[in-house]
């Protein structure tokens, strides 16, 4: 691009600025999506264990709950998906750009970043929504427990059995899939992007560590140094 064509700093700041507010309504989409999946699949469990249980019920309505089962906690697990790499975007390449461009220190992303690292693996679990799809398999498992295997030959008890496991499996390899990409593990990253990332955190103001407890730049910079001690 010629300079005659880069746009002026005010009009790109204006454009990220505007990136920014569409990743952010994109970010509150994926949300409302997860509350919309996760209600019709609790509404559907519920009609379908209502009529189990009545007195006329046919408990071999059950054999669906297995397989929405695992369609909620693939849908719901590839919307966490969705949104984590948005906010990895703003995190990593949208945010840097602006503090750039504008000496604004402050950050949310980080800061939210921070206090993740202060959370213990339970704590962790539990906010990055892994129980829904535990739930769920609960859920199915006490279906399949409930109907019996008396009306159901081998093979579609194998079946049954193969959607409760993959109801965890899925989004357990998703989070695996995605262990590169979340800043968290600086193990993971090239060493050019931890040494951009180490200086995002410096001139950030994300909140101190408790006594004791080290920042997340501190864990950068034992990471880069152990790389350096390494090199020939």
């Amino acid at each position: 691009m010629t300079e005659s064509m880069r746009p002026s700093p005010d009009k790109a700041i204006d454009v990220a600025l505007a990136e920014y507010k569409a990743l952010r309504d994109e970010i509150v989409g994926c949300f409302t999506k997860q509350g919309a999946v996760l209600g019709l699949g609790l509404a559907a469990i519920g009609v379908i264990f209502t009529a189990a249980a009545k007195d006329t019920g046919n408990r071999q309505l059950l054999v669906v709950v297995p397989p929405l089962a695992l369609v909620v906690s693939a849908l719901h697990t590839a919307e966490w998906a969705r949104f984590t790499r948005i906010g990895q975007y703003i995190r990593c390449e949208l945010w840097p750009y602006l503090r750039k461009q504008t000496g604004y220190d402050r950050s949310w992303q980080l800061w939210i970043l921070e206090r993740m690292r202060r959370r213990n693996p339970i704590q962790r679990f539990f906010s990055e929504g892994f129980i829904v799809p535990i739930l769920f398999a609960a859920i199915a498992l006490g279906a399949l427990i409930w109907r019996g295997v008396e009306y159901l030959n081998v093979a579609w008890i194998i079946l049954e059995v193969v959607f409760v496991v993959f109801s965890i499996l899925v989004p357990a390899f998703t989070w695996i899939g995605m262990r590169g990409q979340i800043p968290t593990m600086p193990d993971m990253w090239t060493t050019e992007r931890l040494e951009r990332f180490l200086e995002d955190l410096e001139s950030a103001a994300v909140p101190h560590a408790e006594p004791g407890e080290p920042l997340l730049a501190d864990a950068v910079r034992a990471e880069l140094a152990r790389r350096r001690s390494e090199q020939p």
